[in-house]
């Protein structure tokens, strides 16, 4: 999957499913070539922060709440999966209720438990759980007070590196896209039906955004508009 724990380019919905994530790795290897050598480049330069490595610390860690942890991967791969379908049907609204019905069934079991006991922690589900709490949050459409109410908790863990920073920027975005208000960091996109490729969603300051988003970890937005355009708007 096209997406660097700890310096992630994260957007919503990238496939997740082994086959899909080669087969975009190439196209975007190929058409993109300034995103793969920031890839490469971020990779290097930060060792500890790849998926591997945090699979690794999660390896050597006893958790306190491993049901909880084996419950959000189980809800993360259906989320997961259901993101895949919903790309293969190419996009439309008419494809996405299996999608929505499984984001509405997550939501109805994460909510009451977020807002009781707050994020979880890494001891509790490690860093693989802490990364798919955040997607379950982060996939709720409907309800940016609670994405809200999780930022300061979120803000903590990127603080402590604990959370990829550029997550963090990707709900800071979305939220602020939900009520209407430019995004920050140029993490949304659209597809729009009527022309292709992905459509960047307004953003204050586009003078200044390749550095807001170098502050977070994400590469050029160029850049990342190619990739978006590889994932979303493959060419024909």
């Amino acid at each position: 999957m096209f997406r660097f724990h700890g310096f992630a380019v994260a957007f919503l919905m990238l496939a997740s499913t082994a086959a899909v994530a080669d087969t975009q790795e190439d196209a975007i290897a190929a058409r993109c070539p300034k995103a793969q050598a920031w890839k490469a480049q971020m990779e290097k330069a930060h060792p500890d922060r790849t998926a591997e490595a945090r699979e690794r610390r999660d390896a050597g860690r006893t958790f306190t709440a491993p049901a909880y942890r084996e419950e959000l991967h189980r809800r993360f791969l259906a989320d997961q999966a259901a993101r895949d379908a919903w790309m293969a049907k190419g996009m439309t609204p008419e494809a996405s209720a299996p999608m929505q019905k499984i984001d509405a069934d997550n939501q109805a079991w994460f909510k009451p438990i977020f807002t009781r006991q707050g994020f979880p922690t890494i001891a509790e589900v490690g860093e693989r759980g802490v990364d798919e709490a955040f997607y379950l949050v982060q996939h709720d459409p409907q309800d940016s007070a609670f994405q809200k109410a999780m930022l300061p908790a979120l803000t903590a863990l990127a603080k402590q590196n604990h959370l990829p920073k550029a997550d963090l920027a990707m709900l800071t975005d979305r939220i602020l896209s939900y009520e209407g208000k430019p995004q920050v960091y140029g993490t949304q996109y659209l597809k729009t039906m009527d022309r292709p490729g992905m459509r960047l969603q307004p953003t204050e300051d586009p003078s200044h955004l390749d550095e807001r988003r170098a502050s977070m970890d994400l590469m050029p937005s160029s850049d990342w508009t190619c990739v978006m355009n590889v994932v979303y708007a493959p060419a024909s």
